[in-house]
């Protein structure tokens, strides 16, 4: 395996076969006898041109975000059960309210290769952008170089 079967990987999207084997080798610790949901981290219900706009979306990012909502570096394994009571909540706001702690908040975003930054909608891009990295290191560790 070779850094163009990373990239490989990290093109997985929402729906497609073998997603959740890849989002399960990101998550080697979980107890696979649950049962896990493959979550939109931001909902997708949120991805359209009007709700994006309305959110303060710049017109020429609209586009960019729509297109990578459904990409691996805006999904991620969550129990049934929280999923459920995240289902379609702004990810700020359900963050806040399930992990009022702070300790805890910040070790929900380091299981999941979240950045400790703004969560809000209009900081979509610099997020996934940064997760995406960190799922790339986690991925190359993993997989080409399980030594280090």
């Amino acid at each position: 395996m070779g850094p163009e079967d990373i990239e490989s990987l990290l093109d997985y999207e929402y729906g497609q076969t073998y997603l959740f084997s890849v989002l399960a080798i990101l998550y080697p610790t979980l107890d696979y006898r649950n049962k896990f949901h493959v979550d939109h981290i931001f909902p997708k219900h949120v991805f359209t041109a009007s709700k994006l706009k309305n959110r303060g979306v710049p017109d020429d990012q609209v586009w960019s975000y729509i297109l990578k909502r459904d990409s691996l570096a805006n999904l991620q394994l969550l129990e049934g059960l929280p999923n459920q009571e995240k289902s379609g909540k702004d990810f700020d706001k359900w963050l806040l309210e399930t992990f009022p702690d702070e300790d805890e908040r910040r070790d929900y975003l380091r299981k999941h290769y979240l950045p400790e930054t703004d969560m809000n909608i209009g900081n979509f891009l610099q997020v996934f952008a940064e997760r995406e990295e960190r799922l790339r290191k986690q991925l190359v560790r993993v997989l080409i170089s399980p030594s280090t």
